[in-house]
């Protein structure tokens, strides 16, 4: 979500007040951590539709039904993602939203270690999944992936603008839109390392398994984000200072 706020960096510059206002030097390994947070949250989910796309491939053949069906799965949990995230961060108090997301991250992490011991990776629920597929594919591809990868994919969603939006509230006047670019980098590539070097080197079951242990890594790298936005009193999170107009127009 962009910050309405804060001035472009050739307008506004750095500026490297802490969150109290003081001339201090933003923390170097929280910027770190909210940069490899932001980047892997892209790529994981664009690797995880190109990992269950193949997956699906087998049991419900190419057709442009299955595709379509992928499709409207992906862009509705991301989409309900976005929305979470808009009304966390516009409705809730700061420290609140870092207190859900914590809860959230630790349910999904529990939750898959159990899929884990149930299915043949947390994520790849198998075969019986496909029961009822002939009669009515596109049901059972939404099934099959809500169950799959719904509620991961639903938080990595909600978690990618949430962090954007506490790094605008962490580093008071430093310019979050170097976030949006890391995040199409990791998105790129996923998109591009996924059909020239995953596939080719490792079968479905074990993306699968990487997958999930990447995911482990990003929910501790948010999780040390939304620690730090929780610990945050209430004034000590300053607003961002007001653009400074170039004179071009309003």
């Amino acid at each position: 979500m962009t910050p309405a706020a804060v001035a472009p960096p050739e307008i506004a510059g750095e500026d490297t007040r802490s969150p109290a206002g003081n001339k201090t030097a933003a923390p170097t390994k929280l910027r770190f951590i909210f940069n490899v947070a932001i980047f892997i949250a892209a790529f994981l989910l664009f690797f995880v539709e190109l990992l269950l796309g193949k997956l699906i491939l087998p049991m419900f053949g190419g057709t442009p039904a299955v595709w379509t069906s992928c499709l409207l799965v992906f862009q509705v949990l991301l989409l309900m993602g976005y929305t979470l995230a808009h009304g966390m961060a516009s409705r809730l108090a700061i420290g609140k939203q870092g207190r859900i997301v914590i809860g959230l991250l630790g349910f999904s992490v529990v939750l898959l270690s159990l899929l884990s011991q149930i299915w043949p990776t947390p994520i790849t629920p198998g075969l019986a999944w496909k029961t009822g597929g002939i009669e009515d594919p596109a049901l059972a591809i939404i099934r099959f992936l809500g169950a799959a990868i719904g509620f991961p994919f639903l938080l990595l969603s909600t978690t990618s603008p949430l962090l954007q939006h506490w790094w605008n509230k962490i580093f008071v006047g430093s310019s979050p839109y170097r976030l949006y670019a890391l995040s199409n980098v990791g998105s790129l590539a996923a998109l591009l390392s996924y059909p020239f070097f995953f596939e080719v080197q490792f079968d479905v079951g074990v993306q699968a398994v990487m997958w999930s242990i990447t995911f482990g890594l990003f929910a501790a790298l948010c999780a040390v984000c939304a620690i730090t936005i929780w610990r945050l009193k209430p004034g000590a999170v300053a607003a961002p200072e007001p653009a400074i107009s170039s004179g071009d127009g309003p």
